[in-house]
Formats: C-alpha cells, structure tokens, sequence
C-alpha cells in the first residue's frame, strides 16, 4: 500500500492530526472525514486547498480499504432478489465477457487523445 504524506495537512492543521489519530479506525473517524469534505456552514467555510482536499480523501479512501465495515453507502438491491442474489448478479456484471477488459483502455485512451488535441487547439 502506497504511503500518504500527511505532514502537510497535519502541520497545517494539527488539530486535525490529533482527532484523525485518536479516532483512526472507529466509525467517528469515517464520519469526520466526510464532514470535512462537506460545507456544513451554509457556504462560510473557506474550504482546504487542493493539496489538503487531496490528502483528505486519500485518507477517507485509505480508511474505507482498511476498515470496509464502516462505509455505508446504501447497497442497491431489487426488491425481487434477496441481497446475496444481488450480489452476486453485480459480481457477474463486473466480470464482464472478458473482451470489455481491452476495450475500456481503448476508450480511455481515445478520450485521452481527444482531450489532449482539444487543449492544443484552444490553448
């Protein structure tokens, strides 16, 4: 797993530093990750700078890889099936018919190419 340099954020903020430690691992943590990213003062807050909002979420995404139990984002689930037949219809889904593995990249690369041309026509 890929280091996160949080040296930045935490001098700037080092109240941050302390709740973010004391709470790593616990729902509260998870909750004050994504209460960050919010505007919860009716548009008073100034915001982070994009090197802060991007330390931010690589921590709330660190946070939900290491601790999955607390992310509870609503499970899309048809009234029909019971979850475990959900769950494994969307497996299925994601799997694909193999041959969408080599054309994703191609349409990444495609849009990539358009992007890139588009900049150099307008910039």
């Amino acid at each position: 797993m890929q280091t996160i340099d949080t040296a930045a954020l935490f001098s700037r903020y080092p109240h941050l530093a302390k709740k973010i430690t004391m709470s790593w691992g616990n729902q509260e943590c998870r909750d004050m990750l994504v209460s960050l990213m919010s505007d919860s003062r009716a548009g008073n807050r100034t915001g982070f700078s994009h090197e802060d909002a991007k330390t931010i979420l690589l921590l709330l995404d660190r946070h939900d890889a290491l601790y999955p139990r607390f992310n509870k984002e609503p499970e899309i689930v048809t009234p029909a099936r019971p979850a475990v037949a959900a769950r494994k219809a969307m497996a299925k889904r994601s799997e694909g018919n193999g041959l969408m593995r080599y054309i994703y990249p191609f349409l990444a690369l495609i849009g990539f190419a358009a992007t890139f041309k588009a900049y150099k026509i307008f910039f």
